[in-house]
């Protein structure tokens, strides 16, 4: 896997030990992660959709913040993820399927969408993911959805959403 550009990448990690360029080894999300730090990681990203930023520069969210900091973290969990609007929401795919959607209405919550793609698949029956953080309620066996009620919750399952993100995005 190469490294978005200046900065590394450890596979697995769900983006937890990503190594910005000019902290060292300081973690990019969490606690203890500067929102500058997050802004820094965006405008260094080869992925990221012109499209999408400028979706994002005029939306109007209570969750803004957080939309933009998981769109970064997303995007760095790997550099061959991609990103457009996709049900008037930013959405991350590989190999040309849409993956992971957001959900931005209503705005009482941010919902992330968890999906294979638009159209219901033959292989739907047999299909199994394991959601070991418990964070996905489940509408179809390959179609969840993940809510975050606040900023805080948001920050509080972060890591766990991005390491289900990563797992995910592999299936």
């Amino acid at each position: 896997m190469v490294a978005p550009r200046s900065e590394a990448y450890r596979p697995g990690d769900g983006g937890a030990r990503m190594v910005a360029r000019h902290t060292g080894t300081k973690p990019l999300y969490g606690p203890s992660a500067r929102a500058t730090d997050r802004r820094e990681m965006r405008m260094t990203m080869d992925n990221e959709s012109p499209a999408v930023t400028a979706f994002l520069r005029d939306l109007h969210h209570p969750f803004q913040e957080v939309i933009g900091s998981l769109r970064s973290e997303i995007l760095a969990l790997d550099p061959g993820i991609t990103e457009q609007i996709k049900w008037k929401a930013p959405s991350f795919g590989v190999a040309g399927t849409d993956r992971v959607t957001f959900r931005l209405r209503p705005t009482d919550r941010l919902e992330i969408v968890l999906h294979r793609g638009a159209k219901v698949r033959d292989d739907v029956a047999d299909f199994r993911f394991d959601d070991d953080s418990g964070l996905v309620h489940w509408v179809t066996p390959d179609r969840g959805t993940v809510s975050f009620a606040s900023a805080d919750d948001a920050e509080r399952k972060r890591g766990a959403f991005l390491r289900l993100v990563d797992r995910w995005l592999r299936v």
